[in-house]
Protein backbone atom coordinates (compact mmCIF):
# COMPACT_ATOMS: atom_id res chain seq x y z
CA UNK A 1 0.00 0.00 0.00
CA UNK A 2 1.21 3.50 -0.84
CA UNK A 3 0.61 6.60 1.26
CA UNK A 4 -0.27 10.02 -0.13
CA UNK A 5 2.65 12.39 0.08
CA UNK A 6 2.53 16.01 1.24
CA UNK A 7 1.15 18.46 -1.30
CA UNK A 8 2.92 21.69 -2.14
CA UNK A 9 1.62 25.24 -1.68
CA UNK A 10 1.36 25.52 -5.47
CA UNK A 11 -0.91 22.47 -5.48
CA UNK A 12 -3.28 24.18 -3.07
CA UNK A 13 -3.37 27.30 -5.24
CA UNK A 14 -4.34 25.29 -8.30
CA UNK A 15 -6.84 23.13 -6.46
CA UNK A 16 -8.80 26.24 -5.44
CA UNK A 17 -9.53 27.34 -8.99
CA UNK A 18 -9.01 24.83 -11.76
CA UNK A 19 -11.90 22.34 -11.27
CA UNK A 20 -14.35 25.15 -12.03
CA UNK A 21 -12.85 26.06 -15.43
CA UNK A 22 -15.09 23.93 -17.66
CA UNK A 23 -17.98 23.86 -15.22
CA UNK A 24 -17.91 27.64 -15.08
CA UNK A 25 -18.15 27.81 -18.86
CA UNK A 26 -21.12 25.40 -18.77
CA UNK A 27 -22.81 27.14 -15.84
CA UNK A 28 -22.98 24.03 -13.64
CA UNK A 29 -21.63 22.91 -10.29
CA UNK A 30 -21.41 19.11 -10.09
CA UNK A 31 -19.05 16.39 -8.83
CA UNK A 32 -16.18 15.71 -11.21
CA UNK A 33 -13.47 13.09 -11.62
CA UNK A 34 -9.90 14.29 -12.05
CA UNK A 35 -7.02 12.87 -14.08
CA UNK A 36 -8.13 9.37 -15.04
CA UNK A 37 -9.70 8.64 -11.67
CA UNK A 38 -6.92 9.98 -9.47
CA UNK A 39 -9.38 12.03 -7.40
CA UNK A 40 -13.01 13.11 -7.19
CA UNK A 41 -14.08 16.69 -6.42
CA UNK A 42 -17.50 17.01 -4.78
CA UNK A 43 -19.11 20.42 -4.18
CA UNK A 44 -19.54 21.26 -0.51
CA UNK A 45 -22.70 19.71 1.01
CA UNK A 46 -23.66 18.10 -2.32
CA UNK A 47 -24.11 14.65 -0.75
CA UNK A 48 -25.38 13.91 2.76
CA UNK A 49 -24.03 10.33 2.65
CA UNK A 50 -20.79 9.11 1.05
CA UNK A 51 -19.52 5.61 0.23
CA UNK A 52 -17.49 4.16 3.06
CA UNK A 53 -15.25 1.96 0.92
CA UNK A 54 -12.71 2.38 -0.48
CA UNK A 55 -11.63 5.16 1.86
CA UNK A 56 -9.61 7.82 0.01
CA UNK A 57 -7.50 10.63 1.37
CA UNK A 58 -9.84 13.60 1.90
CA UNK A 59 -9.05 17.30 1.78
CA UNK A 60 -11.05 20.42 1.03
CA UNK A 61 -11.20 24.05 0.00
CA UNK A 62 -14.03 26.56 0.21
CA UNK A 63 -15.94 25.05 -2.74
CA UNK A 64 -15.06 21.35 -2.95
CA UNK A 65 -14.21 18.29 -0.92
CA UNK A 66 -11.51 16.26 -2.68
CA UNK A 67 -11.41 12.48 -2.38
CA UNK A 68 -7.96 11.39 -3.52
CA UNK A 69 -7.30 7.82 -4.68
CA UNK A 70 -3.81 8.35 -6.15
CA UNK A 71 -0.97 7.18 -3.93
CA UNK A 72 1.26 10.22 -4.63
CA UNK A 73 1.20 13.61 -6.34
CA UNK A 74 2.66 14.88 -9.62
CA UNK A 75 5.85 16.12 -7.95
CA UNK A 76 6.70 12.58 -6.91
CA UNK A 77 5.82 11.28 -10.35
CA UNK A 78 7.97 13.83 -12.16
CA UNK A 79 10.88 13.01 -9.88
CA UNK A 80 10.52 9.39 -10.95
CA UNK A 81 10.34 10.36 -14.64
CA UNK A 82 13.63 12.24 -14.30
CA UNK A 83 15.26 8.81 -14.31
CA UNK A 84 13.99 8.29 -17.87
CA UNK A 85 15.93 10.88 -19.82
CA UNK A 86 14.46 9.84 -23.18
CA UNK A 87 10.90 10.58 -22.01
CA UNK A 88 9.45 14.10 -21.99
CA UNK A 89 6.11 15.04 -20.46
CA UNK A 90 3.74 17.97 -20.96
CA UNK A 91 5.21 19.82 -17.99
CA UNK A 92 8.75 19.84 -19.44
CA UNK A 93 8.30 20.43 -23.18
CA UNK A 94 8.47 23.89 -24.80
CA UNK A 95 5.23 25.77 -25.53
CA UNK A 96 5.73 25.66 -29.30
CA UNK A 97 6.18 21.89 -29.35
CA UNK A 98 3.25 21.25 -27.03
CA UNK A 99 1.00 23.58 -29.04
CA UNK A 100 1.94 21.78 -32.24
CA UNK A 101 1.11 18.40 -30.69
CA UNK A 102 -2.14 19.40 -28.98
CA UNK A 103 -3.51 22.40 -30.87
CA UNK A 104 -3.74 24.32 -27.59
CA UNK A 105 -2.51 27.85 -26.92
CA UNK A 106 -2.37 30.40 -24.11
CA UNK A 107 -4.41 29.63 -20.99
CA UNK A 108 -5.62 26.31 -22.45
CA UNK A 109 -2.02 25.22 -22.92
CA UNK A 110 -1.17 26.20 -19.34
CA UNK A 111 -4.10 24.15 -18.04
CA UNK A 112 -2.91 21.14 -20.04
CA UNK A 113 0.37 21.32 -18.12
CA UNK A 114 -1.22 21.63 -14.68
CA UNK A 115 -1.30 18.12 -13.26
CA UNK A 116 -1.86 17.17 -9.64
CA UNK A 117 -1.31 13.41 -9.91
CA UNK A 118 -0.40 12.46 -13.50
CA UNK A 119 1.88 13.35 -16.40
CA UNK A 120 1.16 12.90 -20.09
CA UNK A 121 4.05 11.81 -22.30
CA UNK A 122 4.67 13.70 -25.53
CA UNK A 123 7.71 11.67 -26.65
CA UNK A 124 6.86 9.13 -29.41
CA UNK A 125 7.63 5.67 -28.02
CA UNK A 126 8.32 2.43 -29.88
CA UNK A 127 6.60 -0.78 -28.67
CA UNK A 128 9.75 -2.08 -26.97
CA UNK A 129 10.25 1.29 -25.23
CA UNK A 130 6.64 1.26 -24.03
CA UNK A 131 7.04 -2.26 -22.62
CA UNK A 132 10.27 -1.37 -20.81
CA UNK A 133 8.83 1.86 -19.39
CA UNK A 134 5.67 0.10 -18.24
CA UNK A 135 7.66 -2.55 -16.42
CA UNK A 136 9.96 -0.06 -14.72
CA UNK A 137 7.15 2.29 -13.65
CA UNK A 138 5.00 -0.52 -12.31
CA UNK A 139 7.70 -1.46 -9.82
CA UNK A 140 7.43 2.09 -8.41
CA UNK A 141 3.63 2.15 -8.20
CA UNK A 142 2.86 3.82 -11.56
CA UNK A 143 1.27 2.64 -14.80
CA UNK A 144 1.10 3.85 -18.39
CA UNK A 145 -2.48 4.62 -19.39
CA UNK A 146 -3.17 4.75 -23.14
CA UNK A 147 -5.35 7.65 -24.22
CA UNK A 148 -6.53 8.68 -27.67
CA UNK A 149 -3.21 10.22 -28.74
CA UNK A 150 -0.82 10.07 -25.81
CA UNK A 151 0.24 7.86 -22.93
CA UNK A 152 -0.31 9.18 -19.41
CA UNK A 153 1.57 8.02 -16.33
CA UNK A 154 -0.67 7.62 -13.30
CA UNK A 155 -0.89 5.83 -9.98
CA UNK A 156 -1.31 2.08 -10.47
CA UNK A 157 -4.00 2.11 -7.77
CA UNK A 158 -6.48 4.16 -9.82
CA UNK A 159 -8.49 4.06 -13.02
CA UNK A 160 -11.55 5.82 -14.41
CA UNK A 161 -13.86 2.89 -13.68
CA UNK A 162 -13.04 2.73 -9.97
CA UNK A 163 -13.69 6.45 -9.57
CA UNK A 164 -16.93 6.23 -11.54
CA UNK A 165 -18.16 3.33 -9.40
CA UNK A 166 -17.41 5.29 -6.20
CA UNK A 167 -19.32 8.30 -7.51
CA UNK A 168 -22.19 6.09 -8.70
CA UNK A 169 -22.51 4.69 -5.18
CA UNK A 170 -22.72 8.23 -3.82
CA UNK A 171 -25.59 9.12 -6.16
CA UNK A 172 -27.43 5.86 -5.44
CA UNK A 173 -27.15 6.38 -1.68
CA UNK A 174 -28.44 9.95 -1.87
CA UNK A 175 -31.13 9.87 -4.55
CA UNK A 176 -34.57 8.37 -3.91
CA UNK A 177 -34.85 7.26 -7.52
CA UNK A 178 -31.79 5.36 -8.78
CA UNK A 179 -30.23 7.37 -11.61
CA UNK A 180 -29.26 6.01 -15.00
CA UNK A 181 -25.54 6.22 -15.65
CA UNK A 182 -24.12 7.02 -19.09
CA UNK A 183 -20.48 7.30 -20.16
CA UNK A 184 -18.79 8.20 -23.42
CA UNK A 185 -15.16 7.65 -24.38
CA UNK A 186 -12.77 7.15 -27.26
CA UNK A 187 -9.62 5.61 -25.73
CA UNK A 188 -8.36 2.33 -24.25
CA UNK A 189 -8.14 3.92 -20.81
CA UNK A 190 -11.91 4.58 -20.98
CA UNK A 191 -12.69 0.84 -20.93
CA UNK A 192 -13.10 0.52 -17.15
CA UNK A 193 -15.35 3.59 -17.08
CA UNK A 194 -17.52 2.32 -19.93
CA UNK A 195 -17.84 -1.07 -18.27
CA UNK A 196 -19.10 0.54 -15.05
CA UNK A 197 -22.18 2.34 -16.42
CA UNK A 198 -25.64 1.38 -17.69
CA UNK A 199 -25.16 2.82 -21.17
CA UNK A 200 -21.59 3.01 -22.57
CA UNK A 201 -20.87 4.86 -25.81
CA UNK A 202 -17.69 4.88 -27.89
CA UNK A 203 -16.93 7.71 -30.31
CA UNK A 204 -14.23 7.66 -32.96
CA UNK A 205 -10.69 8.84 -32.33
CA UNK A 206 -9.18 11.67 -34.36
CA UNK A 207 -8.01 9.21 -37.06
CA UNK A 208 -11.63 8.14 -37.63
CA UNK A 209 -11.18 4.74 -35.92
CA UNK A 210 -12.72 3.28 -32.78
CA UNK A 211 -10.48 2.15 -29.96
CA UNK A 212 -10.22 -1.60 -29.54
CA UNK A 213 -12.53 -2.01 -26.54
CA UNK A 214 -14.36 -5.32 -26.19
CA UNK A 215 -17.61 -4.69 -24.35
CA UNK A 216 -20.80 -6.40 -25.50
CA UNK A 217 -23.05 -3.55 -24.30
CA UNK A 218 -21.16 -0.72 -26.00
CA UNK A 219 -22.75 1.50 -28.65
CA UNK A 220 -20.37 2.83 -31.27
CA UNK A 221 -21.06 6.33 -32.59
CA UNK A 222 -20.06 7.49 -36.05
CA UNK A 223 -18.41 10.75 -35.15
CA UNK A 224 -15.04 12.01 -33.96
CA UNK A 225 -14.78 13.59 -30.49
CA UNK A 226 -17.31 16.42 -29.96
CA UNK A 227 -19.28 15.46 -33.08
CA UNK A 228 -19.77 11.96 -31.69
CA UNK A 229 -20.66 13.32 -28.26
CA UNK A 230 -23.34 15.56 -29.77
CA UNK A 231 -24.82 12.59 -31.65
CA UNK A 232 -24.89 10.55 -28.45
CA UNK A 233 -26.76 13.28 -26.52
CA UNK A 234 -29.34 13.62 -29.30
CA UNK A 235 -29.77 9.83 -29.33
CA UNK A 236 -30.42 9.78 -25.58
CA UNK A 237 -32.84 12.70 -25.72
CA UNK A 238 -34.76 11.01 -28.52
CA UNK A 239 -35.32 7.99 -26.29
Amino acid sequence: MFCLQTWTERYWTIITTQPRQLQGQLGILQPLILENGSAIAVPKNYFSVLPSSPTPQVTANQDFDFFVFAHANANSLNAELERHKHVTGFSKVADTELSKATGLFGPALARARDRWFTETIITPLKPDEIAALKNDLLQKGWILSQGGRFYTVQSSSVNKGAAVRWLMKAFIQNWKTPPIFVAIGDSPNDASMLDAVDFPFLVQQFQGRWADISLSRITKINGIGPEGFSKMVKMLLAK
